[in-house]
Parts: structure tokens; C-alpha cells; sequence
């Protein structure tokens, strides 16, 4: 079951994946420490394991993020599942580089099938996709202060939420979801073997 209402009370932010150098994981702390500053009733949970694991831990501690951050290892795919379905957005963290810039991560149509604004922090082919298909926002991983504005409108704007939890459905759909897979390539076996 597939939850694509905004939680009233507290946000959740949820992140997973890697945690190294290649995710930019400080963005995260950034947000973190804005929604201290701005007293925002909104957690980021961060699922996952990796070599930046333990300085992100360090930074929490350090700021006094415990009550907005929180770190978590993997989880099994049905329990991990549990948690994107109680988040409200769902986040994508990759650093900038010509590598990233051309990666759109498999994690992208999990968390769409999930109905979920995508919070994504990159600069490169998944903003675009982000951009295009209008499923969330795209903050730049040099560019905090300037896209702020645009985080503030997502949290505070549950039409916003309507808009992209649509989108990211229907682009499940017609994209990803099996059915149009397979008719995708019934279509192309059907026009290449005329």
C-alpha cells in the first residue's frame, strides 16, 4: 500500500543508499541544520552504509542534529520499503563530476513508485529528469543559499506535494511499470521484424 498523503504533524525527509564520498551527504546536513535554524518540524533519516558513514554521524553530533538527522544502516528491501512509504519526500544526493552528471540511480524509479516528491541534489542528467517530468525539486549540490527558495516552497506547499506525487505516479506508469515495458518492447519486436 502506497501512502501519497503529507504526514500533518512532523515531515520526513528519507535518504538511501551509499554513504561515501560520491553521494554529497553534506547537503543533507545543510538541511538539517536550516530546519534547526527555522525551528521546521521536518526529520531526514538516512538509511545506508559507507566509508563517510561515521563523519556524517560526527557532524550530526557536532551540530546538534540529533533531533532532525538521523542515521540508520541498511535495511531489508521489505522493511526499507515500510520507510519510504512513511516519508513525505524522498531525497537523491549525488556529487557533482562528469561520472555523476550522467547517472540517473536505479533508487530513482523505487522511489517514485512510492508517489513521493523527489528532493534531488544534482546538477546534472537526474536534475534534468527531475526538471522534465516535474516529480520534485532539484537543489545543486555548490548552490545552497540560492536554492533555498525552492525548499521552502516544497515544504510548505501541500498543492506542490499534489502536483509532483501525480507526476511521479504517472511517470511510474507509463514509464517503468512492467506493462509498458513489455509493450514497449512488443512494439519494437513488431516494427524491427517486418
Amino acid at each position: 500500500i502506497r501512502i501519497n498523503k503529507i504526514n500533518n504533524k512532523s515531515k520526513i525527509i528519507t535518504y538511501g543508499g551509499n554513504l561515501g564520498k560520491a553521494q554529497n551527504l553534506n547537503y543533507l546536513i545543510k538541511l538539517g541544520e536550516y530546519n534547526k535554524k527555522n525551528s521546521l518540524d521536518i526529520l531526514i533519516k538516512i538509511f545506508g552504509e559507507g566509508s563517510e558513514k561515521e563523519n556524517l554521524k560526527k557532524k550530526i553530533n557536532e551540530k546538534y542534529l540529533q533531533n532532525y538527522i538521523k542515521v540508520f544502516g541498511f535495511l531489508e528491501d521489505s522493511k526499507f520499503y515500510k520507510e519510504l512509504n512513511k516519508s513525505d519526500y524522498l531525497a537523491i544526493s549525488l556529487s557533482s563530476g562528469e561520472a555523476f552528471s550522467k547517472t540517473i540511480p536505479a533508487k530513482f524509479q523505487t522511489y517514485i513508485y512510492f508517489k513521493k516528491p523527489i528532493i534531488s541534489i544534482n546538477d546534472g542528467a537526474l536534475a534534468q529528469y527531475i526538471s522534465n517530468y516535474n516529480v520534485g525539486i532539484n537543489l545543486r549540490p555548490n548552490k545552497f543559499n540560492s536554492d533555498l527558495k525552492k525548499y521552502k516552497k516544497l515544504i510548505s506547499n501541500k498543492d506542490n506535494y499534489k502536483i509532483y506525487s501525480k507526476n511521479a505516479h504517472n511517470l511510474y506508469v507509463q514509464k517503468y511499470e512492467l506493462n509498458a515495458n513489455v509493450k514497449i518492447l512488443c512494439d519494437f519486436f513488431y516494427k524491427n521484424l517486418k
